[in-house]
């Protein structure tokens, strides 16, 4: 994020000196941003307990559709009222808004955990616990299993699922504003709260999905793995629908189109509790590698979108239009399908993680994997040497400044 925000910041200055000086650096700010889902991913791993994974990943990744839907009200107001001309101003607040994040996280992150000066002994134990708290030392001690992975049903099954749902998400956020335009004659990206809605609607479904997964899983209503999968199928099938719902409504229609785009991208934002998160679920410690792996692969249909619907609406007719949709469904379904045939939700064999013997829970730990860390609340008592911890149901530790542990 820092040569991000820094070339940001430069972008005006490029711009004004040479439109190809501009497309390079925007090419090297691509390149910056790239590594942020991948890097996520094996952060999360390191800090996601499976019951809250859902939640704290879609929490994470939901902040991009809430930037994308807040820069076009903002965008449109610096680029009118804004200082420089206008349009450098959306380069400079946005630049340095992305500096001063960069050095907040320098400051409060960290890799583990095990790292974390302030955090509690309970919650640090938990996580470890729950997540095997030696990956440091498997990391280190294992390379990367490259055949495995690519033998790997699971992760065929994600990558195929990614490749799918980018293809019909690319072509909803770029294509479906042009369909509106030339069939439809509606322009709604000349109107920036019409411009917002799909990615507000994208960013609440994230929210929203996240906490329903983790609240199966930790019911236990049904196992990861179809958690994953019914999340992945309402998130591509049902924009997919949507879609071509889209495709048939007429020029009368506006608000009913607009409706509907909005709930399609909306939906989209469900898989994020599926495939999109199901990494670092079958290989925490390598969760980075193969969401790069995965979002490479899904790039690709993600580009070639925008030109196969180019290709095939010529005429911008809606009988050509409506072709591309049920081709985007058909893609969509088919993604859905392959994940919940091959997709798995269990640590992989050469994925595992063995727990600790050590743990300062010991084997009262295994009682309070299904709990939630919101769950657990800690109460200072006396001159705070002493601290009473309440775990759900009421099963109470004691840890004393002594280190002593009672159950």
């Amino acid at each position: 994020m820092f040569p991000v925000a820094i070339l940001t910041l430069l972008s005006p200055i490029c711009a004004r000196a040479s439109p190809y000086l501009f497309i390079v650096v925007r090419g090297i700010i691509g390149i910056g941003e790239s590594v942020m889902y991948p890097a996520a991913q094996a952060l999360w791993a390191r800090w996601a307990p499976p019951n809250e994974r859902s939640r704290l990943i879609g929490l994470s990744y939901a902040g991009g559709q809430f930037g994308n839907a807040l820069i076009f009200p903002i965008g449109g107001f610096l680029c009118h009222y804004g200082f420089d001309g206008g349009w450098p101003s959306v380069f400079y607040v946005i630049g340095s808004v992305g500096f001063i994040w960069t050095v907040i996280w320098c400051i409060f992150a960290y890799d583990s955990p095990g790292e974390h000066p302030t955090i509690s002994t309970l919650e640090k134990d938990f996580i470890q616990h729950s997540l095997g708290d030696n990956q440091e030392s498997f990391k280190k001690k294992h390379k990367t299993p490259w055949s495995s992975i690519f033998k790997s049903k699971a992760v065929w099954a994600i990558i195929i699922a990614h490749a799918c749902a980018n293809y019909g998400a690319y072509m909803l956020l770029t294509q479906i504003p042009t369909y509106m335009k030339d069939v439809l004659k509606f322009d709604i990206k000349a109107n920036g709260v019409f411009s917002m809605l799909p990615y507000l609607s994208f960013w609440v479904c994230i929210l929203i999905s996240g906490t329903i997964a983790d609240l199966i899983i930790k019911g236990q209503l049904l196992t990861v793995a179809y958690t994953r999968k019914i999340m992945t199928a309402i998130g591509t099938i049902g924009p997919g629908l949507f879609l071509i719902g889209t495709g048939y409504m007429e020029c009368d229609q506006k608000m009913a189109a607009v409706a509907m785009l909005t709930i399609a991208v909306g939906l989209c934002g469900v898989h994020f509790s599926g495939h999109f998160i199901n990494h670092s679920d079958i290989a925490p410690p390598f969760a980075g590698t193969l969401f790069g792996i995965s979002n490479t692969a899904a790039t690709i249909p993600g580009i070639l979108a925008p030109y196969i619907v180019g290709a095939m609406t010529k005429n911008g007719t809606r009988e050509e239009w409506l072709i591309t949709f049920y081709i985007a469904a058909g893609v969509y379904t088919f993604g859905a399908l392959v994940f919940f045939i091959l997709a798995e939700g269990e640590v992989q064999p050469w994925g595992h993680i063995k727990h600790s013997e050590n743990s300062k829970l010991g084997n009262n730990m295994d009682e309070t994997l299904n709990l939630s860390l919101h769950d657990i609340q800690e109460e200072n008592v006396g001159n705070g040497t002493e601290k009473h911890t309440h775990i759900d149901d009421g099963v109470r530790k004691k840890t004393s400044s002594a280190n002593k542990e009672v159950v």
